[in-house]
């Protein structure tokens, strides 16, 4: 199918391309230096915080170009002012939605707070002294997602089918999509650490089973996001480990998780296709990863709902209302166990409920991957 053209619009200049003096600021905000250095220096960020800065950094940049406003030889700081942020914000009305231009535009405001920390950039959020989220609806998408339950169970159905199809190639896929989908069920982390599970680093043996920790320089957040992982899936983790992951790697040796076609560690773009594809083909509809997150939450709330404050420990949050530096790693462990009982207890038997929830008149036809 021919890739639909790039909308000019939504283009965010890559950092390679920035205005020298842009690429200058941005390194001398990223470089180690004294401990008396200003706090509202970057080095500090996670990798994560420091590509979204710089995805943002480039939609703005982007804005200036189309303006004919970017002088390469401004400073960046010079660059912004009320009336172009005005402007701005005019043009991501037309493009996003409230709670995504909210983001935007706070993020100009992060990134300018470290290039030019010696000025107030309070102001670009709060156009006229006035909060700019409340000036906006922030109307909520309504998803309507299935229950993580649901999608745990497609996992299940996956794996506990595998060995039926012809062909050792969609054998081996199908099962490590299984395990994909029945794993994010059940933790629920962000599409970058399930893309970057190590062996032995992010998965790890505990006693009889297995237990995921991701270093705080690994999430978004900063901080430590660990927990169990359920003990059904322990026979399942060792059958891909032992059988179809061996077979995947093809001779090639390397510790990701998850591996494509060819013995290559699995890429991000890979992995939210598989949920994708897979979601369409169940439920009508495409689902990326992220959803999971969300449906973990609903499903929370529904069914558990005198727990829903402990969401925030089990989806690697930080609470707006905590005020500790890092979440209590055995306030994390807990939750997600509590999560995962509730889960278990609707699921007796995982077979019987994959059965019952997915109807599957003809196999799911699963592309190489």
């Amino acid at each position: 199918m021919a890739r639909r053209p790039a909308d000019p619009m939504r283009r965010c200049i890559p950092y390679a391309a920035w205005p020298m003096r842009d690429c200058a600021a941005w390194k001398a905000t990223i470089l180690e230096g004294s401990i008396l250095d200003s706090p509202s220096r970057a080095v500090h960020w996670a990798e994560a915080t420091r590509r979204k800065a710089i995805g943002s950094y480039g939609r703005w940049l982007s804005f200036l170009e189309r303006q004919g406003w970017l002088d390469p030889q401004a400073h960046p700081a010079d660059r912004v002012t009320p009336e172009r942020v005005k402007a701005y914000i005019d043009s991501l009305r037309d493009m996003v939605r409230d709670y995504t231009l909210a983001g935007y535009v706070t993020e100009l405001r992060k990134v300018m707070a470290v290039l030019a920390p010696d000025r107030d950039w309070r102001w670009i959020d709060r156009p006229g002294g006035h909060c700019l989220r409340a000036r906006l609806t922030m109307a909520k998408r309504q998803l309507n997602l299935p229950s993580i339950e649901e999608l745990g169970a497609v996992g299940i159905k996956l794996m506990m089918t595998a060995e039926t199809l012809a062909g050792a190639a969609r054998r081996r896929g199908q099962f490590r999509d299984g395990l994909m989908f029945a794993l994010l069920a059940a933790i629920q982390v962000r599409l970058r650490n399930l893309t970057d599970f190590r062996i032995g680093r992010n998965l790890v043996p505990c006693g009889e089973g297995y237990r995921f920790i991701f270093e705080a320089a690994e999430t978004k957040t900063s901080i430590v996001h660990e927990g169990p992982i359920p003990p059904e899936l322990t026979g399942f983790i060792r059958t891909y480990l032992t059988i179809y992951r061996r077979e995947l790697l093809r001779g090639k040796n390397h510790d990701a998780l998850w591996v494509n076609w060819n013995g290559q560690p699995l890429g991000k773009r890979g992995v939210e296709k598989r949920f994708r594809w897979i979601t369409h083909a169940r439920f009508g509809r495409a689902l990326g990863p992220h959803a999971f997150r969300h449906a973990a939450a609903t499903t929370a709330a529904i069914k558990d709902p005198a727990h829903i404050g402990i969401m925030p420990a089990v989806l690697g949050h930080r609470s707006a209302g905590t005020a500790e530096a890092h979440y209590n790693r055995a306030r994390m462990i807990e939750a997600a166990r509590r999560v995962q009982s509730n889960t278990r207890r609707v699921k007796q038997d995982l077979s019987t409920r994959a059965d019952q929830i997915v109807h599957v008149s003809k196999p799911i036809r699963i592309r190489s991957g």
